[in-house]
């Protein structure tokens, strides 16, 4: 339920994601249930010369409790989702490149002013120099909609169009058991006019804005299956459609994290990252002064037996606040889930999540928990069937309280490969 910029931020600086592939297949001995190939299951995709394209189709239906996100007077729905993808690869021996395509389109039985269509593109690439060093670079867009659960407004009619540009480039380099790897990228996120029941629109530019990140690792190897590292995360973050005249806060602020932790991969029981350090965001604007804190960021995978994966992910930052009178929140989240493979073509996966969001210079605090059940059904190599039932809530305290809510969603689809 994060905000486009939450998801745009993370994306961006997850220390994760300047860990070279290769370094991490190296290491790797455990496969998790959702990892583990299944040849006869797997589609084969079209060839295209050096490339290979595979072709995705999601259609399903959904119920909805709560379709517009609603303390009181909760109003139920169905909607149809329809949703194309396509992802290139190429197969070249050297160096990598990969597009991806798609859309999600929904279409409400009654409320049809929830009604979206969206799409996105990415490409990403990597240039091999030699065994021990590759660049990596890649650009994409979003044509997406706001979720009415993160609407800075209420009584919103429909949600609220966004869309987001984002370029990054980035290295890798192996020195014996060194490994440094640096990571650069920008990203522009614009949001269109909120429109509220009532036929009123309410300019949303002032939340338009650019955010740079600057990241540098350096990992030590102190056996092949267990590594320490030091993660540093710079931030600039820019609104440039402030208007103070007529009251718009400006969020413009710069922030730095720093990580100590270490990686590992140990025999067949575990394998994960975890990292615990600080970080701090400066706010420009003088009644904004800071937001600082513990900071932490976790991915662990245990491997009770071979059917079964139990995941655990924590994270904490700064996020940047969309209601009108704040600048900034930490966003603290947790959860766990777990996998169990029934049958080689069956996995059936559960997990529950819980998110604080305390605000720094608002009495506000938002809590978020959520359960989820899901399974997928592989009929072949071309055709799969999934269900995906989840329950979410809300519970805002403070004198600036947002709203309270419940959500309960449970969606049939049919997936076609190629």
């Amino acid at each position: 339920m994060g905000s486009l910029i939450s998801r745009v931020v993370l994306g961006a600086s997850i220390g994760v994601g300047l860990v070279s592939p290769a370094f991490a297949q190296d290491q790797q001995k455990n496969v998790s249930v959702k990892q583990r190939p299944k040849p006869e299951f797997a589609p084969n995709g079209v060839p295209m010369g050096a490339f290979r394209a595979y072709p995705t189709l999601d259609i399903s239906a959904q119920y909805d409790s709560n379709t517009f996100i609603t303390e009181t007077n909760e109003l139920e729905d169905f909607v149809a989702t329809i949703a194309p993808a396509i992802n290139i690869q190429s197969n070249w021996s050297n160096h990598s490149l990969s597009t991806n395509i798609g859309g999600l389109f929904n279409q409400y039985a009654e409320e049809t002013d929830l009604n979206t269509n969206t799409f996105y593109a990415n490409s990403n690439g990597q240039l091999d120099i030699d065994s021990g060093l590759y660049f990596t670079g890649g650009a994409g867009y979003r044509d997406s909609a706001e979720s009415l659960a993160n609407a800075p407004l209420p009584n919103l009619a429909e949600p609220i169009k966004t869309n987001s540009t984002d370029v990054n480039i980035g290295f890798v380099k192996g020195i014996n058991r060194v490994q440094l790897a640096g990571r650069a990228s920008w990203a522009r996120n614009e949001y269109g006019d909120a429109v509220t029941k009532n036929g009123t629109e309410v300019s949303q530019s002032a939340r338009d804005n650019d955010i740079t990140n600057l990241e540098f690792r350096t990992e030590y190897e102190i056996s092949p299956d267990t590594s320490f590292f030091v993660n540093l995360k710079g931030n600039g973050r820019a609104y440039p459609s402030v208007n103070e005249t007529i009251g718009d806060l400006n969020r413009d602020s710069q922030g730095y994290e720093v990580l100590l932790g270490s990686k590992f991969d140990i025999s067949n029981l575990m394998r994960g990252e975890i990292g615990i350090g600080y970080l701090n965001q400066d706010y420009d604007a003088v009644a904004g002064g800071n937001a600082s804190g513990l900071a932490f960021n976790a991915g662990v995978e245990w491997f009770a037996d071979q059917l079964i994966t139990v995941n655990f992910d924590a994270s904490r930052g700064i996020q940047d606040a969309a209601v009108s009178n704040a600048f900034g929140y930490l966003a603290s989240n947790i959860g766990v889930s777990v996998d169990y493979e029934f049958r080689r073509n069956i996995i059936i996966s559960a997990g529950t999540d819980y998110a604080l969001d305390d605000y720094q210079d608002l009495d506000r605090q938002d809590s978020r928990w959520g359960v989820t059940f899901g399974s997928e059904y592989l009929l072949n190599k071309n055709v799969a069937l999934f269900t995906d039932i989840s329950r979410r809530s809300q519970s805002s305290d403070g004198l600036n309280r947002g709203k309270d809510f419940d959500i309960n969603q449970v969606s049939f689809g049919l997936r076609l490969r190629r």
